[in-house]
């Protein structure tokens, strides 16, 4: 398995590499009563559309307005890659991409009004924020980490994470720890040696 990056932080090696095992992360993305955000499309194609619980546009804009959701088309870009951005209801005002080519709207973002309260910003920025995640999960965005010693043994790894960012993030966080912690540790083990 080829690493996908490979740093140092300190004495120790990071390797970034990508998490084959990203289907398992399906049911994350399952749209029930109770998600902060229902990404709801009728593309016959798409990986999300048989998690979609409505079967018309119409029931989607009903449930939204009787739970207090709010409701925000969703547009697809697909070229080579997917993207998957929310914006604003109505004809095109809240067109998300730059290009006008190999994109359109799919269907809908239902989000819970009170998602603004508990995660700090506004809703479209807060189902955008969801769908960036959904869209890196959608291509095959997942990874895992090996930290390893010097000699090449392996110290730790963790699998599972979603956007590059994510990873490499944690990581080197990771990394930085058990630095910090492997001088005291080899004393201890040398003192029961």
């Amino acid at each position: 398995m080829e690493a996908v990056e490979t740093f140092d932080v300190d004495n120790l090696s990071v390797e970034i590499h990508y998490d084959d095992s990203c289907q398992d992360f399906e049911e994350e993305f399952d749209n029930d009563e109770d998600s902060s955000v229902i990404i709801c499309t009728w593309e016959r194609s798409s990986t999300v559309s048989k998690h979609n619980p409505f079967v018309e546009p119409e029931d989607a804009a009903a449930f939204a307005k009787k739970h207090k959701r709010v409701l925000y088309d969703l547009w697809k870009y697909e070229h080579g890659n997917v993207a998957y951005r929310a914006g604003e209801t109505g004809d095109r005002p809240g067109y998300p991409f730059t290009c006008q080519f190999d994109s359109g709207q799919v269907g809908y973002v239902l989000v819970k009004e009170e998602a603004k309260e508990w995660a700090g910003m506004e809703l479209l920025e807060f189902a955008n924020n969801h769908l960036e995640y959904f869209s890196d999960w959608c291509n095959g965005n997942v990874y895992g980490y090996i930290i390893r010693d010097a000699d090449g043994e392996e110290l730790d790894s963790c699998w599972g994470f979603i956007g590059f960012e994510n990873v490499k993030d944690s990581a080197t966080g990771q990394a930085n720890s058990l630095s910090d912690h492997l001088p005291r540790q080899l004393e201890l083990d040398m003192e029961e040696g």
